[in-house]
């Protein structure tokens, strides 16, 4: 529970970590220095899975549902593999940019990058940028929350999506340095700690209003009407 630490330096040489997944017995750690490395009982034994990589500085890992693996990049883009195997091989996605983060929405994968989130079908190798924010924003993090995602953007705080297209800025908190995130699914909070060394919590078990700012319900003319439909989003559900 946290009280005393063992360390895996004998067993797993690894001094630059710059990701770790887990998912049960199963450990994925990325490092910045000897790529990709996973274990499958809890970290006694490691495999390293660097096939077909032009870099070992590696920055973040996921496994999606349906089974095909991302490999995540520093300056070489974005690597994919159907299969985690002896015979794995990563495949180029998209190249030039460094990945920091990588998470889904169904079968919508999103890529954190150092110039914004790029979106595209899990299975497919067509990817686009979202322009949910003007400019070149760096990603920091993607985490998932009740089936939603939670983006941190550098110097601009917390955005959530909930169909991998839109954003929107979570205007409950002013986050602009974070630096790690975590969400617990056993007390429904989601833990921010920032470049200072300071840890905060949003508690996200009760619904989570998001909304823009405003809204531009556009114009009619004098005597005449229009009419629309507001949706009310939440990080727990969607109600209208």
């Amino acid at each position: 529970m946290g009280k005393t630490w063992q360390s895996l330096m004998d067993k797993l040489n690894c001094p630059t970590v710059s990701s770790i997944k887990t998912d049960g017995k199963k450990i994925f750690v990325t490092s910045f220095c000897s790529g990709f490395h996973f274990s499958d009982d809890l970290g006694n034994t490691w495999e390293d899975r660097n096939g077909g990589l032009p870099t070992l500085k590696t920055a973040t890992f996921l496994e999606t549902p349906q089974g095909r693996c991302f490999l995540g990049t520093d300056q070489y883009g974005l690597f994919y593999s159907n299969t985690l195997g002896k015979n794995c091989s990563w495949d180029k996605f998209f190249e030039k940019y460094s990945i920091s983060s990588l998470s889904y929405i169904g079968n919508i994968l999103l890529v954190g990058t150092n110039l914004g989130i790029f979106t595209g079908k899990i299975e497919s190798d067509n990817f686009k940028k979202l322009n949910f924010i003007r400019g070149n924003p760096y990603i920091l993090h993607l985490i998932r929350v009740n089936g939603n995602v939670v983006a941190a953007v550098k110097n601009l705080g917390l955005f959530v999506t909930n169909n991998g297209k839109h954003f929107v800025k979570m205007n409950c908190c002013d986050f602009e340095n974070i630096s790690a995130m975590y969400y617990s699914k056993g007390d429904g909070k989601l833990y921010i700690g920032d470049s200072q060394g300071e840890l905060y919590f949003i508690n996200l078990s009760q619904p989570f209003p998001i909304a823009d700012t405003s809204l531009n319900l556009g114009s009619t003319s004098k005597g005449r009407k229009i009419s629309g439909k507001i949706s009310v989003v939440n990080l727990l559900e969607r109600e209208s």
